[in-house]
């Protein structure tokens, strides 16, 4: 049991202790010992003396559960955790601050509210979870933006009336003009790509939320949100909540209009098949945007493609990449409209076959199961995949059933008849089952348990096309052979499966008539990006689910979900430089903390590993860091001074040279570095080559005139003897000295 020793509490007066150990307990009960057949006491240990009066002591848990106002009074925000997790919190507002995220959010939003964002955007990032009643038992122990831990209710507040729909379009709107300032000059306009998705929202007055196509497959309300990102760095650029039953290529046209009320502009965008409308082609057309957009197999430009150039475009000249032939061509897109495009036919070595044999092989075990259960019992109606029974003829009437039935029906009415009691009894308890089952009750209960009437019509195959009406009237002979059976229920369509297997690994795109078929296949696989978001938010964030109330509410949580998968992105990048896996990453980001002593300081723990420094220096994080969020730390917790609601951060300051001067140049290596060649004919002029000269003297040369020193070489060697007026040097140089001398002795004698 936890001891707090920088708590001092007076020892109640009900209370007792040990003098020798200092234990202090209480008696709440007394319990009957059967060996000494005494009641005996039972003590509760609330905790130790301070002093030896025996007037004050360090409490424990149970003294704090026990007389929990005393020790609110007393603890005076004294209870903050030992060890604190602040590994996340210094990466997140790093890249808060170098993105310039979190200013931002601080303008617009306020410090406060801004501090809840950043706090609840970690606690997604780290729990892989948004549920707000978690938040304060998971976060407990983290560093945190806010001056204290928000319950659920609290959050629920910031949530639905704090945080207003103005302050999070005003944040949308500068954001995307500071990602543009961000970028280079020279590359303003990006690709982009786009995307719809939605979420269930079981939440009552959302303006939004209504039915439609959701993604879970649940018949309930659904809220649809589109985000559109840059598509070469992945970077969020801004997102759209819109109704859930809209069409995404409606949506598309709203979203055009949002990025150019925000001064945005695009130099080409990559759709999926769902924004590959008239509409939505239309208008990029009128905006002379680049584009390539996924066409569905069902337009008429799609058909044309394959049709004539299907059957040629698996050729050498035609790879684009691996596994993958491409061809273009321009054709109409659409069979109602005279909109033209240039169409981009592709196919998949890799994936086209592996589809076909998926199609065919199901197709066969549906013919053979279907086929095996009506032989084994002609009486009941065999049950097909909707999937596959578009490829499958049925050669039994559905009249058979019936009639079959109507007999059974006609039995039970006899028997009824005979004995109403069981009769009734057994109907009863039929339908009892059937609602525990089901779980239905009234009307729709009494209707599944009537028999085989009601769940043959559910069965009923949908009306067959003329075609395919003359397919089932032909001679089963003619089809692919299966096992054979002497009353087949059904067989299989050979020319519909032959004409379904045909186009398998073919795919269109629409694109702007400046890219070919190989840059518009490397431009489409970029569109991945948006694919992992939606899966980052939906699996990584847990935001598959709104779980807030009211319109605003959802607003303003997937304002959160934006700014904690922007967090991750940047993280999820600096790893991935680093060789560091970001799950593992965000895992031991946990075990960097700083620690309190009794005295209320907190200090940095240096348990860095080498890849955590190596991430930290991506982000200009040093122990300093952590050593200047310990201080302030130290100080909220003691309430020395003001605690600044707006965070800040200690780091090393970056160095640049402001010349070429300032770099000191490496040390050249021995030999010709590698890669170079010859002198070229321009630096040979300023360094002419050393010619070698040949033996014997040029043609046409003349004696030179002897130089000085030739002249001193072929002087006559010197006589012996002194030379003519020549003088005593050494006889005069002593004379002179001793004249000197005897001066010097005649003053020296006076």
């Amino acid at each position: 049991m936890a001891l707090f020793k920088n708590i001092i509490v007076p020892v109640p007066p009900e209370a007792s202790y040990v003098r020798t150990t200092g234990r202090v307990y209480l008696i709440r009960k007394k319990v009957y010992n059967s060996e000494t057949q005494y009641n005996v006491d039972k003590r509760t240990t609330i905790g130790k003396l301070n002093s030896n009066s025996g007037k004050t002591m360090n409490p424990n848990d149970m003294y704090a559960f026990l007389y929990r106002e005393e020790f609110s009074k007393a603890a005076k925000g004294k209870e903050a955790p030992v060890i604190k997790r602040v590994g996340m919190y210094a990466f997140a507002l790093a890249i808060g601050l170098d993105t310039k995220l979190y200013p931002l959010l601080v303008d617009t939003l306020g410090p406060q509210n801004a501090n809840f964002v950043m706090d609840f955007a970690m606690f997604m990032i780290v729990q892989k979870s948004n549920v707000a009643k978690d938040f304060e038992v998971l976060m407990k122990d983290h560093m945190l933006f806010s001056e204290k831990l928000y319950s659920d209710s609290t959050i629920s507040r910031y949530l639905e009336h704090l945080i207003t729909k103005e302050q999070i379009e005003a944040f949308k709107e500068k954001w995307a003009a500071t990602w543009l300032n961000q970028r280079p000059e020279g590359r303003r306009k990006v690709w982009a790509c786009a995307d719809g998705c939605n979420n269930n929202c079981e939440a009552e007055d959302v303006e939004f939320a209504e039915k439609g196509h959701a993604k879970s497959l649940k018949n309930i309300d659904i809220y649809a949100y589109m985000h559109i990102i840059d598509a070469e760095t992945g970077d969020e650029i801004t997102y759209l909540l819109y109704r859930g039953g809209k069409v995404d290529s409606k949506a598309f046209v709203e979203l055009m209009e949002v990025l150019k009320r925000y001064g945005l502009e695009l130099a080409g965008i990559i759709l999926d098949r769902g924004f590959c409308t008239y509409d939505c082609l239309l208008l990029i057309q009128s905006l002379k945007m680049s584009y390539v957009i996924m066409m569905p197999e069902g337009l008429h430009g799609y058909k044309q493609m394959v049709a004539q150039y299907g059957e040629g475009v698996k050729q050498i000249k035609n790879i684009c990449a691996s596994n993958m032939y491409a061809v273009e061509g321009k054709a109409k897109v659409f069979k109602s409209h005279d909109l033209e495009s240039k169409i981009v036919l592709c196919y998949d070595n890799k994936n086209g076959p592996e589809r076909e044999n998926y199609l065919v092989n199901n197709v066969l075990e549906a013919a053979e199961k279907a086929n095996k259960e009506y032989d084994e019992n002609p009486m009941k109606k065999p049950q097909i995949d909707d999937r596959w029974s578009r490829y499958l003829n049925i050669l039994v009437s559905d009249n058979t059933f019936k009639k079959e039935n109507a007999s059974q029906n006609t039995q039970k009415e006899s028997t009824q008849e005979e004995n109403p009691d069981a009769s009734q009894k057994s109907a009863e308890k039929l339908k009892n089952e059937s609602q525990k089952i089901t779980g239905d009750s009234g009307e729709n209960s009494e209707n599944k348990s009537n028999g085989k009437d009601s769940a043959l019509n559910e069965i009923e195959t949908p009306d067959k096309p003329e075609n395919e009406k003359e397919d089932s009237q032909r001679n089963t002979s003619s089809y692919l052979p299966i096992k054979v059976y002497a009353n087949p229920y059904c067989s299989i369509k050979e020319e519909t499966l032959q004409k379904e297997v045909a186009v398998k690994g073919f795919s269109c795109m629409a694109t702007s008539d400046d890219i070919n078929a190989k840059t518009a296949v490397k431009i489409y696989d970029l569109r991945d990006k948006n694919e992992k978001l939606y899966m980052v938010i939906k699996s990584q964030l847990n935001s598959d689910v709104a779980r807030v109330w009211y319109t605003n509410g959802v607003e303003s949580k997937h304002l959160i979900v934006m700014i904690a998968s922007m967090l991750r992105h940047k993280l999820e990048n600096a790893c991935k430089e680093c060789g560091y896996i970001l799950t593992t990453a965000i895992r031991e980001l946990n075990l960097l903390v700083i620690q309190r002593t009794s005295d209320d300081v907190y200090f940095a723990v240096n348990n860095a590993n080498t890849k955590q420094e190596e991430l930290m220096a991506k982000f200009n994080i040093s122990y300093d860091s952590f050593a200047d969020i310990a201080s302030q730390e130290t100080n909220r917790v003691k309430k020395i001074g003001v605690w600044e609601q707006v965070h800040t951060m200690a780091r090393p300051e970056i160095h640049e040279p402001e010349t070429d001067t300032d770099i000191e140049p490496e040390p050249r290596k021995r030999g010709r570095p590698k890669g170079s060649t010859k002198k070229n004919s321009e630096n040979a002029e300023e360094v002419e080559p050393k010619v070698h000269k040949k033996r014997g003297r040029p043609i046409g040369s003349k004696n030179k005139p002897k130089t000085e020193t030739e002249k001193e070489e072929n002087k006559e060697p010197r006589k012996p003897g002194r030379p003519k007026g020549s003088k005593n040097k050494k006889g005069a140089i002593n004379a002179k000295a001793k004249r000197a001398a005897a001066k010097n002795e005649a003053q020296n004698a006076s």
